[in-house]
C-alpha cells in the first residue's frame, strides 16, 4: 500500500512550504492523500472561527493548529456558501482541485499556500455579508472563491517589474506579447490547466455555458490583482461608487448590470488580496514581516544584477513600520473608504485599519527616535 508520506511526496511535500520546483499540473493525486484529508475533522470552534474577520491563519502557520486542515476548511467554507450543493459539485474532485493548487504553491515567505487560504477566508467573511451577497449571483460566488485559492499559483516571490527586467522567459513573453502582468497571465494559465484536468474539473456537472462564464471571469478578476491596474480599477471602482450614491440619495434601489458585478467580483478580489491592512495588528504585523521579507529577497536578487532597487526592496534602507504606513495611506485608505461607501457591512476593515495606522506610525516614531539619539554627536562620542 502506498504510505501517507510517499503520497505526499508525489505532489511535491506534505508542506505548503517547500524547496522545490512545482509538479506537472497533471501529475496524478494519489487516493491516499485525498482520503487522508477528507478524513479529517474539524472542530466546532474552527468551523465558527473562519466566519469572523479576526480569523488567525497564522495559528495553523505556526503549528498551534493542524495546518493540513486549512483545506477542509476550504471545503467547509463552499459548502456553507451552498455552492458545492447547487452545482453539484464532487467532493473528491474538489479534494483533489485544492490539493492540486496546494501542491503549486512554492517555498516563498509570503505568495504561498497560506496566503492564497488567508485570501479565500477572507473572501469568504465578504461573501456572507448581506449587502455583498445580495449583489452577487451563485456562480459569481464559486467562482470568487475559487479565485481566491487560484490567484498566486506558482508564485516565486518576485514581482512583475523583476521580471521583465531580468528577461526571465515569462518576462519576454510578456514584453513581447504587450502585457505587464507577467504572473497574472502565469496564475491564470496554471488554473485553467488544473480545471481543464478530469481530475481536478471541479466545474464538470456545470452547464457548459457556465463553465465558460465562470472561467472568463476567474481569469478578469486573477488580472485584476495586478497591483500595477490598481489606478485604473480605482478609478471606475470611484465612477461606480457615485452612481450608487446617487441612486440611492434619490431613493431608488441599485440593481447592478453585468458590467458592474463584473467590476464588483474584481474589487472584492483586490480588497482581500490585501486584507492584511484591515485584520487584527498582531496578524497584520505577521503578514507585513512575511512580505517585507520576500521584497528583501528580490532587493538582494537586483542588487547583484545592478538593477537599480527601490527602496522598500533594500534590506539596508526599507523600515517596516514606515513602509506600512506608507502603503495604508497611498492605497489602502481610498480603497477602502469606497468599499465600505458600497457595502457597509465592512465597516470593521477601516475601523481596523485605522488601529493598525497609529500603531505603525507609533511604531516609526519610536524607530526614528532610537536612530536619532544613536546618531547624535553625543552617542557617537559615548560609543569611541
Amino acid at each position: 500500500a502506498l504510505s501517507l508520506a510517499t503520497a505526499a511526496n508525489a505532489l511535491g511535500q506534505h508542506s505548503p512550504h517547500r524547496l522545490i520546483e512545482p509538479p506537472a499540473v497533471n501529475s496524478p493525486i494519489p487516493a491516499e492523500l485525498v482520503s487522508y484529508y477528507r478524513g479529517l475533522r474539524l472542530t466546532p470552534e474552527e468551523r465558527e472561527s473562519i466566519r469572523s474577520p479576526d480569523f488567525n491563519i497564522h495559528r495553523y502557520k505556526e503549528r498551534q493548529l493542524p495546518g493540513d486542515n486549512l483545506v477542509p476548511l476550504i471545503v467547509a467554507m463552499l459548502e456553507d456558501l451552498g455552492v458545492v450543493q447547487e452545482f453539484r459539485v464532487d467532493l473528491a474532485t474538489l479534494f483533489r482541485f485544492l490539493l492540486r493548487c496546494k501542491s503549486m504553491y512554492r517555498s516563498v515567505p509570503y505568495h504561498n499556500f497560506w496566503h492564497a487560504c488567508d485570501v479565500a477566508q477572507t473572501m469568504f467573511v465578504l461573501l456572507r455579508s448581506a449587502d455583498i451577497s445580495a449583489v452577487l449571483r451563485p456562480l459569481e460566488k464559486l467562482t470568487l472563491m475559487i479565485t481566491a485559492v487560484v490567484h498566486d499559483l506558482d508564485h516565486m516571490g518576485l514581482n512583475n517589474s523583476f521580471h521583465l527586467k531580468a528577461d526571465t522567459p515569462m518576462g519576454i513573453l510578456c514584453s513581447a506579447s504587450g502585457t505587464p502582468s507577467v504572473l497574472e497571465v502565469h496564475h491564470c494559465n496554471l488554473a485553467l490547466q488544473i480545471l481543464q484536468d478530469p481530475a481536478t474539473n471541479i466545474f464538470n456537472n456545470l452547464d457548459s455555458r457556465d463553465v465558460v462564464s465562470s472561467l472568463r471571469m476567474m481569469v478578469n478578476c486573477v488580472l485584476a490583482t495586478d497591483m500595477g491596474k490598481h489606478g485604473s480599477f480605482l478609478a471606475s471602482f470611484e465612477k461606480l461608487v457615485g452612481a450608487v450614491r446617487t441612486a440611492r440619495e434619490e431613493g431608488q434601489e441599485w440593481t447592478p448590470t453585468e458590467e458592474e458585478r463584473m467590476l464588483v467580483m474584481q474589487i472584492l478580489i483586490k480588497g482581500v488580496d490585501i486584507s492584511n491592512i484591515v485584520k487584527p495588528f498582531d496578524i497584520a504585523r505577521s503578514w507585513a514581516i512575511c512580505v517585507t521579507q520576500e521584497f528583501h529577497h528580490q532587493g538582494d536578487l537586483e542588487k547583484q544584477r545592478g538593477f537599480e532597487v527601490m527602496q522598500m526592496f533594500d534590506r539596508e534602507k526599507a523600515e517596516l513600520a514606515k513602509g506600512q504606513v506608507g502603503f495604508i495611506d497611498f492605497v489602502g485608505t481610498k480603497f477602502w473608504a469606497m468599499m465600505v461607501q458600497l457595502f457597509p457591512s465592512v465597516r470593521w476593515a477601516t475601523e481596523n485599519m485605522a488601529a493598525n495606522r497609529a500603531r505603525w506610525a507609533d511604531l516609526s516614531e519610536q524607530f526614528n527616535r532610537s536612530f536619532s539619539l544613536m546618531s547624535s554627536p553625543t552617542s557617537v562620542q559615548a560609543s569611541k
